[in-house]
């Protein structure tokens, strides 16, 4: 992207093996404990979405779709899952490795986008820092952002082969190159802001660049008509257009932005952001146009980001910063090869190398360190989806378990398994889950738990009396509440009182135990039958409140509750 000179495309079979190896084996070598882990988060609504539904129905029937996510168009996701069931059915293990070998072709192509301007050491330092970041470390440790991971590969390949065709000029590169393009923004819509990149490329004739930018045009052009089709909007994401001319979003929006040093670097990410931005400043100060090139670049990779800005998983270094973050170590390659210039100014060769391998070695293991305490810190909550995982998958309606918190507030993950558990086994059951202590009787035993110090769950059946005895203490049967709901054309309306606060709380086999304020409503694209609720008034200072049984119903008269 920076017009250094040309240097040859990667041509040396052996050279792409040795490296492709290498980068192979770093991969399962940093990454290998996620071979043992279960399902989490997401994974289990994906799967279950892709043994209920044709693979192509994802792709061009809408209804089919919206169940999944009616915010965002990616069913490549469902479509790489689909591919996984066929090889390895519904063991976690192979999906894994599916996820690795999915990640070390990223790091292989960055090598390869990287050896099209740079030497190899400087290509292989770009994707060996990309393996150690912790987008990355997130990545792999989540099935459910296989189209993120996936999605770069392609949108690196499109670069790639696009590259070669201005370079060459033969049209198979083009054809690869829009193929790749296609499959990538199918995967994630981040991608789609790719085909301004062509422009700011310095490659080629004038001619080959129009070619190149038309034919991508064209796709993008299509995917606008199909994202149309699939979806009822064209921007997506979790927040409504009007919220983006907000004042406080828009200070959202700058936190965000600004947050992301901080973020993806780690404890000492002022010393690193000083570092990596005078150097990239050398690394650019002879090109105007390669100033061009990195504002056009970051405005690429934010811009599509603002829609997501003020959710709180952008707080979290995971999928919505994997592009940045390979983007950043695209650039180290450049900023370490102007720094090697530099020293060669001052010093010999050998000196100057020794100077640079001792610089990045240092980033390396910072690199390391800081991806040790983030696996650490994730580590729990990881745990806590695999155990309970492995729990209900093998355990029958003979017991009953109590959630952990973080299972309660992401029931669509029980749920999801629910059904895939109904696939594989049709006899199946399920163990009984104990929404809220307050639903404990005497018969609700064997009781289970989740233990966060021996990570295991743990029968706590000898409690179960104490348990039942605190709830009663804790709880107003004759508190007042009244509640009004309703379920029309997929939007589910509420309005709670007499209390006008944000403690309300839903109790549902299908949602789980959500918090909800006094009024609103929501968006459900997939609920089909009735839905069984109850609702809690839990107050910090004082009783909880519950009310009766009550059966929402698509289409049905507004449900009233009146204590």
């Amino acid at each position: 992207m920076i017009n250094y000179k040309e240097l040859p495309a990667l041509s040396n079979i052996k050279i792409f093996f040795g490296v492709g190896g290498l980068l192979l084996l770093l991969t399962f070598l940093v990454f290998g404990d996620v071979l043992s882990a279960n399902w989490r988060a997401d994974d289990t609504q994906i799967l279950a979405h892709a043994l209920r539904h044709n693979v192509l129905d994802n792709f061009f029937n809408p209804e089919v779709w919206r169940q999944l996510s009616p915010a965002n168009l990616t069913p490549w996701v469902v479509a790489s899952f689909e591919i996984d069931l066929l090889l390895f059915g519904l063991s976690p293990l192979g999906f894994y490795t599916h996820q690795l070998v999915a990640i070390s072709l990223v790091a292989i192509a960055c090598f390869m986008l990287l050896r099209l301007w740079l030497e190899q050491r400087f290509a292989f330092t770009g994707a060996l820092i990309f393996l150690l970041g912790l987008p990355t470390t997130a990545a792999a440790n989540n099935l459910m952002t296989r189209h993120y991971v996936e999605g770069l590969l392609f949108a690196c390949l499109a670069v790639y082969f696009c590259v070669r065709y201005l370079r060459q000029g033969q049209s198979k590169h083009l054809v690869v190159a829009a193929a790749a393009y296609v499959i990538a923004i199918s995967a994630k819509e981040i991608f789609v802001p790719l085909v301004f990149l062509i422009p700011l490329l310095a490659e080629g004739p004038y001619r080959y660049r129009v070619k190149a930018f038309r034919a991508f045009l064209i796709v993008s052009a299509a995917y606008t008509l199909w994202r149309g089709f699939m979806l009822e909007g064209l921007v997506g994401g979790y927040t409504a257009p009007s919220e983006f001319l907000n004042a406080d979003y828009f200070m959202a929006v700058l936190r965000f932005m600004f947050g992301i040093p901080a973020l993806l670097l780690g404890e000492y990410w002022q010393v690193l952001s000083l570092f990596y931005l005078l150097a990239l400043a050398l690394a650019v100060s002879k090109s105007k146009r390669a100033v061009v090139v990195v504002f056009g670049v970051l405005a690429l990779e934010l811009l599509p980001l603002v829609p997501i800005a003020s959710i709180s998983g952008i707080s979290y270094p995971g999928r919505y910063y994997l592009l940045i973050w390979f983007t950043f170590c695209f650039s180290v390659g450049f900023c370490f090869k102007a720094i090697e210039g530099a020293l060669l100014n001052k010093a010999t060769s050998v000196q100057s190398k020794l100077v640079l391998l001792a610089l990045i070695s240092v980033v390396v293991v910072y690199l390391l360190t800081s991806r040790h305490q983030f696996s650490t810190a994730i580590a729990e909550s990881n745990a806590e989806f695999d155990v309970q995982a492995e729990f209900i998958w093998q355990e029958g309606d003979d017991k009953y378990f109590v959630p952990s918190n973080r299972l309660l507030s992401a029931f669509w993950f029980v749920r999801g398994l629910q059904e895939m558990k109904g696939f594989d086994r049709v006899d199946s059951s399920m163990p009984n889950i104990i929404l809220d202590e307050m639903f404990l009787s005497d018969t609700t035993q064997p009781l289970y738990e989740f233990d966060y110090d021996c990570i295991c769950m743990l029968d706590v059946s000898e409690t179960l009396q104490s348990r039942i005895d605190i709830q009663q203490e804790l709880t107003d049967p004759e508190g007042a509440m009244r509640i009004e709901m309703s379920f029309q054309n997929n939007i589910f309306k509420w309005n709670f009182g007499p209390y006008i606060d944000n403690d309300y709380y839903i109790f549902s086999d299908y949602i789980g135990v959500v918090r909800f304020p006094s009024q609103g409503e929501f968006l459900f694209y997939d609920i089909e039958g009735p839905l069984e609720v109850r609702v809690g008034h839990f107050p910090p200072n004082g009783l909880k409140t519950y009310s009766d049984i009550m059966l929402i119903e698509q289409g049905a008269a507004a449900v009233t509750w009146q204590n």
